[in-house]
């Protein structure tokens, strides 16, 4: 056939040209990486500095060690942890290995439990309700028993009926809006306790006038409510939907399920002893079941991965009559612990610049 004068030409170039391409690319990535370590360093460097200073001073060495310990002894401080939005068990496919349910004696609904084909086991009693209460990784008999069956044929015949309190891992929830919907009834039940958490141990949290962030943006709890109320509190709100979508294509493979701070909340505290105090509490509760810890005032974790930044980040679920009856108990939430001093160097010029940080980043 005849050729066009010039197109052998043409051709030849066309691999010299996308080589070009991706050279620009990477130059622009490279630039956009420099660009973003020096809108941060300026913060990064005050929080190594409020780091060292904790570290340097006896007491804070003391704390930081009894921290370590109580994250340490219920094994739940691992990037290997399974942490994801999961459906409830289908019951449907439960005649196998769960016991028929049987009605409650009290009407109200009971926990399920597991038993270990393996034996006991080992270390605190919590450690064991944490990690079997709320992994449910399949690996003992689980008997679930309490909840009376209502009719619903509609359901049975789809076979879309669901046991609450009943985790199934192999069901990851896949909707952005079923995970909203769960979170937005969460966040109402999850605010009194971290209140009470905020109250006992002397917590912190953002004034209502973001315009004043920076040192002396925080106020004590206690103190707000002696004066009548909570109005001067800036309570946390729902992850915004465009920084979910962002996350969730960005740094989760497009897998929702691994979005697991939509409800989230956030408590500072002055020093490490009220901040540890908080945390055993939260521990004990029963209602709560806790998922993953991550101890970013660990001295072996590296603060360049969150700009400086750190707190303690808990993932948990709420397993009580109330979620269990709005369909919320397998839905994670977030809890942060912070120290006063980490929270104040966040002023509004600089969380400003972290997130062009992380956008620069692609996180």
């Amino acid at each position: 056939p005849p050729t066009v004068p010039g197109s052998e030409l043409a051709f030849s170039w066309t691999g010299p040209l996308m080589l070009l391409v991706v050279f620009f690319e990477l130059l622009l990535r490279l630039n956009a990486l420099r660009r973003s370590s020096d809108l941060i360093k300026h913060d990064m460097q005050r929080y190594e500095e409020m780091w060292a200073s904790e570290e340097a001073a006896d007491v804070g060495i003391g704390n930081i060690s009894r921290l370590a310990v109580l994250i340490d002894s219920i094994g739940l401080d691992s990037d290997r942890l399974a942490c994801r939005q999961c459906e409830r068990r289908l019951a449907a496919g439960m005649d196998s290995s769960y016991d028929s349910p049987a009605p409650s004696k009290t009407g109200k609904w009971e926990d399920w439990r597991i038993s270990s084909r393996s034996g006991s086991m080992g270390g605190a009693s919590f450690r064991g309700r944490h990690l079997l209460g709320s992994l449910d990784l399949g690996s003992g008999s689980m008997v679930w028993r309490g909840v009376q069956r209502q009719p619903e044929p509609l359901l049975d015949q789809l076979m879309m009926r669901t046991v609450p309190g009943v985790l199934d891992i192999r069901r990851p929830v896949s909707s952005l809006d079923q995970m909203y919907a769960c979170a937005s009834v969460l966040h109402t039940i999850v605010l009194p306790k971290v209140k009470d958490l905020a109250r006992e141990f002397h917590g912190y949290f953002p004034r209502n006038n973001w315009a004043f962030m920076g040192r002396g943006s925080y106020v004590k709890f206690s103190e707000v409510e002696a004066k009548g109320g909570s109005v001067g509190v800036k309570w946390s709100g729902l992850k915004s939907s465009g920084r979910a979508i962002e996350k969730i294509t960005r740094s989760l493979g497009n897998d929702p399920s691994y979005l697991t701070d939509i409800c989230r909340f956030m408590i500072a505290f002055e020093n490490f002893e009220d901040l540890t105090k908080c945390l055993a509490t939260l521990l004990t509760d029963e209602e709560v079941r806790v998922i993953r810890i991550k101890n970013r005032y660990s001295p072996d974790y590296d603060a360049a991965k969150s700009a400086g930044y750190r707190d303690v980040a808990i993932n948990f679920r709420i397993k009580s009559d109330a979620t269990l009856a709005l369909g919320a108990e397998v839905h994670i939430c977030e809890l942060q612990l912070i120290l006063l001093s980490f929270a104040e160097i966040r002023s509004v010029a600089g969380h400003r610049n972290y997130i062009q940080w992380r956008n620069f980043r692609g996180e």
